[in-house]
């Protein structure tokens, strides 16, 4: 029985990692020729894989270079992801964010109020 247990439970954990995965992208490329680093985000930037993102983020930056953050490419975006980016913005001011995002994003980000900070 216990073993029974144990083999469904690490195979929830597998299928949940997978899904995951595919729900959301982080892409960072090194900064080149005084060129600061870039994060590209995309896919489901939401509450559900928000300690996933910053744990990735955190992994990827250095407090003490900028930023350019680009969000492309979005399925689903919410007011946790919205809040990541303005404590990356708050981290380092020279941190630059550019939205590629479509019309229903902006108008989340315009109602949330903080199109002043992002956009």
């Amino acid at each position: 029985m216990f073993i029974l247990i144990f083999l469904v439970k690490f195979t929830i954990e597998i299928n949940k990692d997978n899904v995951i995965m595919d729900n959301y992208n982080i892409e960072y490329i090194p900064g080149k020729n005084d060129q600061p680093n870039q994060l590209i985000y995309s896919g489901e930037l939401t509450f559900n894989y928000i300690q996933y993102i910053k744990d990735e983020t955190v992994e990827a930056i250095n407090s003490n270079q900028s930023l350019s953050i680009l969000v492309k490419d979005v399925d689903m975006l919410d007011l946790s992801f919205i809040q990541l980016l303005i404590s990356m913005k708050h981290m380092n001011p020279d941190n630059s964010i550019n939205l590629d995002v479509n019309k229903e994003v902006l108008d989340l980000i315009k109602v949330s109020g903080f199109e002043d900070v992002l956009v």
